[in-house]
C-alpha cells in the first residue's frame, strides 16, 4: 500500500511517467484498422523515404499521436515508442515549395536501390536535425 501511494504521488507530481494503458491503447480498433488500411494503400518500394512517410503520414492523418497521448504510451517501446515527438504538417506546409522540392530531392536522394539509406539521404531527409524530416508527415 505504501509503494503504490509513493508511486501516485510521484506520478501526480510529475517525478515518475504515468504507465502506458495498454488496453485503452489496443481498444483504439478504429484507429488501429484505419492505420494499417493508409499503411496498406502507401507506396513502399520506391524510396526509403517514402516507406519512412508512409509510416509518418499514416500516423498524422489517423491521429495515432492523440491516442498515446491519452493513452500514455508515448514512450511505450511496444505501443507508441517516440511516435509523440512526430510533427504533423499541416496541408499549406506541405503544399508549399520547400516541402515539394524536399519531398521530390528526398525521393531520389533515398532511392531503394540501396538497401539502406546513404549517407546524405540521412543527412537531408531522414535523420533528426535533417532540413527536409519536417515534410515526411505530408
Amino acid at each position: 500500500k505504501c509503494l503504490l501511494a509513493h508511486a501516485e504521488t510521484l506520478t501526480e507530481s510529475g517525478e515518475l511517467d504515468r504507465t502506458c494503458h495498454e488496453a485503452d491503447f489496443a481498444r483504439e480498433t478504429t484507429l488501429r484498422d484505419n492505420y494499417r488500411q493508409c499503411w496498406l494503400d502507401m507506396p513502399k518500394h520506391s524510396s526509403h523515404w517514402n516507406v519512412v512517410s508512409a509510416f509518418m503520414h499514416c500516423t498524422c492523418r489517423e491521429g495515432m499521436v492523440d491516442v498515446a497521448n491519452r493513452t500514455a504510451c508515448c514512450k511505450s517501446v511496444t505501443y507508441a515508442g517516440g511516435i509523440c515527438e512526430a510533427h504533423c504538417p499541416s496541408e499549406r506546409e506541405c503544399t508549399s515549395q520547400d516541402a515539394q522540392t524536399c519531398i521530390h530531392n528526398c525521393n531520389m536522394l533515398c532511392s531503394s536501390v540501396d538497401v539502406v539509406p546513404n549517407e546524405e539521404c540521412k543527412a537531408k531527409c531522414l535523420t533528426t536535425n535533417a532540413p527536409c524530416r519536417k515534410y515526411l508527415g505530408c
